[in-house]
């Protein structure tokens, strides 16, 4: 009686996997974010980190993208960004289980202009990737393992490859990062690795953005006092400048947020905000004209 009670469960459990198998987890999403590190064989302060970021959509020949950006950290496992550029798009079939992606500047493809598919989850056991991340290093290799792991907060479809280190991860990308070609590891090379992935906002994710602008430097105001208490001054160091341009300054914080926003300036060339409703911190004031952001320079408030 006991043998066949256990042959019973192990039957309703096979039919409840097939009939509930793992759902598709949908890689492009809002605020998904990668952190990728390049480990050398030099002193772990030479590491390098870079990341990933999809924020916000756009149509591109009727289809619709995320916008892809990639980032540069302060060093190696910084959360602090010190620049954002848009890299290229990413979109999905969530139907094939297919990602594509289409790159504004020569990437691990090479296909610059032009989309192609970068990831697909829909492979079966026995069926041979022709992935640029595989073909590009090793010629085709064949889908030799499936399987479901808990990776980055909940069970994921895994594939293994045969000769390949590179392992696809459904709904994050692979183990070496997102855009990244596989580094094959030779004695003494660098190693590529994603060091973490996170959707939610940046203060949700535990990264900072400061902004390092070109303009960060220039010679357009001063802020004075800077660190600031309850109110800040800027002086215009043009004279003409309120004559010539319609103004206005936006102050945001390290996530990006809008805290405050002025127009206007004073008859004499200087122009007070309040920061008394303002919390200690660090802080970016933008001077904008016309919409266009002329000059950015930090504001610490500190009481």
């Amino acid at each position: 009686m006991k043998t066949r009670s256990f042959i019973l469960i192990v039957i309703m459990w096979i039919a409840c996997q097939h009939a509930f198998p793992q759902d598709y987890d949908s890689l492009v999403v809002e605020n998904a974010q990668w952190k990728v590190i390049l480990d050398s064989d030099d002193p772990p302060w030479a590491d390098e980190m870079s990341g990933w970021l999809l924020r916000g959509d756009t149509v591109i020949n009727n289809l619709q993208y995320k916008k892809l950006y990639s980032r540069a950290f302060e060093e190696a496992q910084s959360n602090i960004i010190i620049s954002q550029n848009l890299y290229g798009f990413l979109r999905e079939d969530v139907e094939n289980k297919r990602v594509y992606a289409l790159e504004s500047q020569n990437g691990g493809c090479d296909s610059s202009g032009t989309e192609y598919l970068l990831l697909d989850f829909s492979y079966e056991v026995g069926d041979t990737s022709q992935l640029c991340i595989h073909t590009e290093e090793l010629g085709n290799v064949v889908l030799l393992e499936k399987y479901i792991g808990f990776v980055y907060g909940k069970d994921r479809n895994i594939f293994q490859f045969g000769g390949s280190s590179v392992e696809l991860i459904e709904g994050v990308g692979h183990y070496q990062g997102l855009m990244e070609s596989p580094v094959i590891n030779i004695s003494g090379g660098p190693i590529i690795y994603l060091f973490d992935y996170c959707r939610g906002t940046d203060e949700e994710c535990n990264v900072l953005y400061v902004k390092v602008d070109e303009n960060l430097g220039n010679n357009y105001f001063s802020i004075y006092p800077n660190p600031a208490t309850d109110q800040i001054r800027i002086h215009f160091h043009d004279s003409n400048l309120q004559s010539q341009m319609i103004l206005k300054f936006i102050i945001n914080d390290v996530y990006g947020r809008n805290i405050c926003e002025m127009n206007g300036l004073s008859d004499d060339n200087k122009f007070n905000i309040s920061t008394s409703h303002i919390p200690n911190g660090l802080y970016f004031l933008s001077l904008i004209d016309a919409g266009k952001e002329l000059a950015t320079k930090k504001l610490i408030i500190a009481r």
